[in-house]
């Protein structure tokens, strides 16, 4: 999971914790690439602002490097053209 705000992450890490997940952490889209590629998830939850690159950017480098797991974005973003380029 990607979230660069630590109270955000932290809930959302707990939540799945207590649902019996394994979670990953990472604050910036450099460090979800890296774990992304070492950490074989099963799925991956991405924020769209990170403090380095954007959440979309995540996604389209870990898949360039192959990796096949669902991807998720979480946002605050409403637009129907943010909603578009989510997907």
């Amino acid at each position: 999971m990607v979230e660069d705000d630590v109270p955000v992450r932290m809930l959302v890490a707990e939540v799945c914790r207590l649902q019996g997940h394994d979670v990953v952490e990472a604050g910036t889209g450099a460090q979800a690439i890296e774990l992304g590629r070492s950490a074989q998830p099963d799925l991956v939850l991405v924020d769209w602002v990170l403090p380095d690159i954007s959440g979309t950017e995540v996604i389209r480098e870990l898949r360039r490097q192959g990796v096949v797991s669902p991807m998720v974005m979480l946002t605050g973003r409403t637009t129907k053209m943010d909603e578009v380029v989510g997907l």
